[in-house]
């Protein structure tokens, strides 16, 4: 594993074999409305997709590491924070509402 930290957002990237993965942490499971609005938000992503591993939800992209250049690595990191900054906040509020 690699930690890439940028604003307090971290990013892990994990070398298995033949594919290279870069994901990011975003939440805990609190509920079952969330996994409406994360088939909703992965419509919406152009690379990647939001996944819940245990209960812990991840914004997660894949990369074949045969051809892998430093640029796709760059787009995979970018493409990571850019769907986390750009969903946290909806994220947080179904969150919040499924405690209540």
């Amino acid at each position: 594993f690699f930690y890439i930290c940028t604003n307090r957002k971290y990013f892990n990237i994990y070398n298995k074999n033949t594919i290279v993965s870069v994901f990011a942490d975003v939440a805990t499971v609190k509920g079952t409305a969330i996994y409406e609005l994360l088939c909703r938000l992965n419509s919406e992503a152009l690379h990647g997709a939001y996944c819940v591993n245990e209960d812990k939800i991840s914004f997660k992209t894949n990369l074949e590491i045969e051809n892998l250049d430093l640029n796709e690595l760059e787009a995979a990191i970018a493409s990571v924070f850019i769907n986390v900054s750009k969903h946290a906040s909806k994220i947080s509020e179904v969150l919040n509402s499924e405690e209540k």
